[in-house]
């Protein structure tokens, strides 16, 4: 059984900048690995999906940030 206390993850804790620093991650990880890729960037539909997913990303990481900060944390 998973023993997870969901206020160690709310906004303001180090739960939540834990989730804000990983999206900020994998949003690095997409932008070097996967868009600039060469099959990625030779096939239009691949780079508009791509795109879209770090689109969907950046705007989970500013909604982590907003309520992280919010929370209590800056």
């Amino acid at each position: 059984m998973n023993d997870i206390n969901p206020d160690d993850f709310k906004p303001g804790s180090y739960g939540c900048h834990e989730a804000l620093h990983t999206a900020h991650v994998i949003i690095d990880m997409i932008d070097g690995h996967l868009i600039n890729h060469p099959a990625v960037e030779a096939d239009e539909e691949f780079l508009r999906l791509a795109n879209a997913a770090q689109e969907a990303l950046c705007d989970l990481y500013q909604a982590i940030g907003r309520k992280h900060h919010d929370g209590g944390e800056g």
